[in-house]
């Protein structure tokens, strides 16, 4: 008895309901068909039988043409499903791989960061617009950074960097920078003062 049921458990759980169904309902067609091929041929004779077995060949090629278009259409959703799930990984992987940096531009105090440098002291020409003369002003000019986010997971290699005055035409400040590699997912500055 425990033969039986594992096989019947086997047969429940591995095969799909559907399945065993309609295998069940295609062997008791089989069989009905054969016998009712069988009987017609020993009380008609010949010529009725040829004419069943020929009307059954049409029925089994229209049933094998149903399967195959009920395969071709199921593998075809699952191709597509198949693709589209290809599609999602190669665009995350794209995203992963991708590195777009982010920027941001701020003055950094002393008391924000105790190992930034001092201002730096600069003197500039200030006219007067009264009379047209002009002085020497000293300045205290702050130290000013770019901080670099790399959220991907590439590192990400800053050759250079350009930065325009706004409101200033055609002035703008240019440098190299040598070695500067933000790893993934880390935050790097550099001063631009």
């Amino acid at each position: 008895m425990t033969r039986h049921r594992m096989l019947a458990r086997m047969l429940i759980t591995q095969l799909r309901l559907r399945f065993l169904v309609a295998l069940i309902a295609l062997i008791l067609g089989t069989a009905a068909l054969t016998l009712l091929f069988l009987v017609a041929w020993h009380r008609r004779g010949d010529t009725y039988a040829l004419a069943l077995g020929a009307l059954l060949s049409f029925f089994a090629s229209v049933i094998t043409a149903s399967v195959t278009l009920t395969y071709l259409h199921v593998s075809r959703r699952s191709l597509a499903a198949a693709e589209t799930a290809i599609a999602l990984q190669r665009e995350q992987w794209e995203a992963r791989l991708t590195v777009q940096p982010r920027f941001w531009m701020g003055i950094r105090t002393e008391s924000a960061d105790r190992f930034a440098h001092r201002p730096i002291t600069i003197t500039c020409r200030r006219d007067r617009a009264d009379n047209g003369q002009y002085y020497y002003d000293t300045i205290n000019w702050p130290q000013i950074v770019v901080d670099v986010w790399n959220d991907a997971e590439r590192s990400f290699r800053l050759s250079a960097y350009r930065l325009w005055v706004r409101d200033e035409e055609h002035l703008a400040i240019e440098r190299p920078l040598s070695g500067f590699v933000v790893p993934p997912n880390e935050l790097r500055s550099f001063a631009v003062t």
